[in-house]
């Protein structure tokens, strides 16, 4: 059991967690996402909802790790217990290339939003608004796309998937060590939960991109009719909307 893995999956989260957190308040007034379908408006409850299952994998793995170093047999014993009751024996709990991978999006996506909510100030808000003397801002990271928060989000998410779901986490060293899936009287191995996991995971994902697409479609369309030719000028110069040369 890797002690490396504690510090760096305690990172993970913090970084989430500020890039989760909205750096102002959105106001009563100014939304223009009220008609939209409700799949696009809880974009950001479902950053929230996010943070206690980031918050969970991450005190899982920690408590691993530590049970394993701890002298007295019966706390670590217990912990397996609870936190693989269907492991074979003691999880290994530790870094991989795939983790650090996902560190290095999460840590990536986490500076580029936070490098947005800077360059904004009072103007970025989680719920799509224009607020009062509001101002098109294309400094920063702006200058490069038009809606680098989202691609921050799309580069934190992928990161979060290949930090909790590869091998050596939590989720897959107990969460499908011993999960079976019966079809038709066939047990399936812990390999095959963790394939419904990443499609599970696959399928979040697209609805992230989707709900980004939504969003960057709408606040192009709204921040256009706002300030006219200076956002005419401004999309000319800057095409893309999260990644250049990709999209």
């Amino acid at each position: 059991m890797s002690l490396v893995r504690a510090p760096l999956v305690l990172l993970h989260a913090v970084l989430y967690q500020l890039a989760s957190t909205p750096p102002n308040k959105t106001p009563p007034k100014g939304r223009y996402d009220a008609s939209e379908a409700p799949w696009i408006r809880i974009a950001p409850l479902v950053f929230k909802i996010q943070q206690p299952l980031v918050w969970i994998c991450t005190l899982a793995d920690i408590l691993l790790i530590l049970a394993h170093h701890l002298p007295a047999p019966a706390v670590r014993s217990s912990l397996n217990a609870v936190l693989c009751p269907s492991a074979p024996a003691s999880p290994f709990i530790r870094p991989t290339i795939p983790f650090f991978t996902g560190l290095a999006l999460v840590a990536a996506g986490t500076l580029l939003r936070l490098a947005c909510y800077r360059s904004l100030g009072p103007f970025f808000t989680f719920d799509l608004a224009l607020l009062p003397k509001h101002q098109l801002v294309t400094t920063g990271p702006y200058r490069v796309v038009r809606h680098p928060a989202y691609a921050g989000s799309l580069l934190i998410l992928a990161g979060l998937g290949l930090a909790d779901l590869s091998p050596g986490g939590w989720i897959a060293e107990c969460v499908s060590a011993g999960a079976t899936l019966s079809n038709f009287g066939v047990g399936l191995a812990a390999s095959n939960s963790m394939l419904w996991a990443w499609g599970a995971f696959a399928v979040w994902y697209a609805w992230w991109l989707a709900v980004g697409v939504r969003r960057a479609r709408m606040e192009d369309s709204a921040l256009r009719q706002a300030f006219g030719k200076q956002w005419v000028d401004y999309a000319h110069r800057v095409h893309w909307w999260f990644f250049p040369g990709v999209l």
